[in-house]
Protein backbone atom coordinates (compact mmCIF):
# COMPACT_ATOMS: atom_id res chain seq x y z
CA UNK A 1 0.00 0.00 0.00
CA UNK A 2 2.96 2.33 0.52
CA UNK A 3 4.72 1.65 -2.79
CA UNK A 4 4.31 4.29 -5.50
CA UNK A 5 3.47 2.31 -8.64
CA UNK A 6 3.05 5.32 -10.92
CA UNK A 7 6.46 4.87 -12.60
CA UNK A 8 5.22 1.52 -13.98
CA UNK A 9 2.89 3.54 -16.21
CA UNK A 10 5.78 5.41 -17.88
CA UNK A 11 6.70 4.10 -21.35
CA UNK A 12 9.97 2.18 -21.57
CA UNK A 13 11.50 3.67 -24.70
CA UNK A 14 14.84 1.86 -24.32
CA UNK A 15 13.32 -1.60 -23.87
CA UNK A 16 15.04 -3.15 -26.92
CA UNK A 17 18.46 -1.91 -25.78
CA UNK A 18 18.30 -2.88 -22.11
CA UNK A 19 20.99 -5.28 -20.93
CA UNK A 20 19.43 -6.16 -17.58
CA UNK A 21 16.09 -5.90 -15.83
CA UNK A 22 15.94 -3.14 -13.23
CA UNK A 23 15.49 -4.56 -9.72
CA UNK A 24 13.36 -1.57 -8.71
CA UNK A 25 10.94 -2.34 -11.55
CA UNK A 26 10.75 -6.00 -10.48
CA UNK A 27 9.92 -4.94 -6.92
CA UNK A 28 7.25 -2.54 -8.13
CA UNK A 29 5.69 -5.12 -10.45
CA UNK A 30 5.64 -7.58 -7.54
CA UNK A 31 4.04 -4.96 -5.28
CA UNK A 32 1.49 -4.27 -8.01
CA UNK A 33 0.64 -7.98 -8.28
CA UNK A 34 0.25 -8.25 -4.50
CA UNK A 35 -1.89 -5.09 -4.46
CA UNK A 36 -4.26 -6.75 -6.94
CA UNK A 37 -4.26 -10.07 -5.02
CA UNK A 38 -2.09 -11.73 -7.71
CA UNK A 39 -4.84 -11.18 -10.31
CA UNK A 40 -2.66 -10.59 -13.37
CA UNK A 41 -5.68 -9.53 -15.42
CA UNK A 42 -6.17 -6.59 -13.05
CA UNK A 43 -2.44 -5.83 -13.14
CA UNK A 44 -2.62 -5.67 -16.96
CA UNK A 45 -5.71 -3.49 -16.73
CA UNK A 46 -3.92 -1.10 -14.35
CA UNK A 47 -0.79 -0.94 -16.50
CA UNK A 48 -2.67 -0.56 -19.80
CA UNK A 49 -0.58 0.82 -22.66
CA UNK A 50 2.00 -1.65 -23.92
CA UNK A 51 0.50 -4.44 -21.81
CA UNK A 52 -2.96 -4.11 -23.36
CA UNK A 53 -1.89 -3.35 -26.95
CA UNK A 54 -3.47 0.10 -26.73
CA UNK A 55 -1.09 1.18 -29.51
CA UNK A 56 -2.65 -1.03 -32.19
CA UNK A 57 -4.76 0.38 -35.02
CA UNK A 58 -7.90 -1.78 -34.83
CA UNK A 59 -9.52 -0.20 -37.88
CA UNK A 60 -6.45 -0.89 -40.04
CA UNK A 61 -6.32 -4.50 -38.84
CA UNK A 62 -10.00 -5.03 -39.63
CA UNK A 63 -9.67 -3.40 -43.07
CA UNK A 64 -6.83 -5.79 -43.89
CA UNK A 65 -8.88 -8.80 -42.76
CA UNK A 66 -12.26 -7.89 -44.21
CA UNK A 67 -11.92 -9.52 -47.64
CA UNK A 68 -10.24 -12.66 -46.30
CA UNK A 69 -12.66 -13.92 -43.65
CA UNK A 70 -16.38 -14.52 -43.18
CA UNK A 71 -18.66 -11.77 -41.86
CA UNK A 72 -19.23 -13.78 -38.69
CA UNK A 73 -15.49 -14.15 -38.02
CA UNK A 74 -14.99 -10.47 -38.87
CA UNK A 75 -17.58 -9.45 -36.26
CA UNK A 76 -16.00 -11.69 -33.61
CA UNK A 77 -12.48 -10.41 -34.29
CA UNK A 78 -13.75 -6.81 -34.16
CA UNK A 79 -15.42 -7.46 -30.80
CA UNK A 80 -12.29 -9.16 -29.44
CA UNK A 81 -10.00 -6.32 -30.54
CA UNK A 82 -12.30 -3.56 -29.26
CA UNK A 83 -13.78 -5.12 -26.13
CA UNK A 84 -11.84 -8.28 -25.32
CA UNK A 85 -12.73 -11.89 -24.61
CA UNK A 86 -14.99 -13.22 -21.93
CA UNK A 87 -13.32 -14.08 -18.65
CA UNK A 88 -15.23 -17.38 -18.55
CA UNK A 89 -16.63 -19.56 -21.27
CA UNK A 90 -19.67 -21.81 -20.84
CA UNK A 91 -19.22 -24.83 -23.08
CA UNK A 92 -21.89 -27.44 -23.74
Amino acid sequence: MLVDLSSLLDPRLDYADQVEIQNERVWKMTACAVHYDLNLGLVSWFLGGEYSAAWRDVDAILMALHSHISCNDFDHIGRILRIGCLAAFHWE
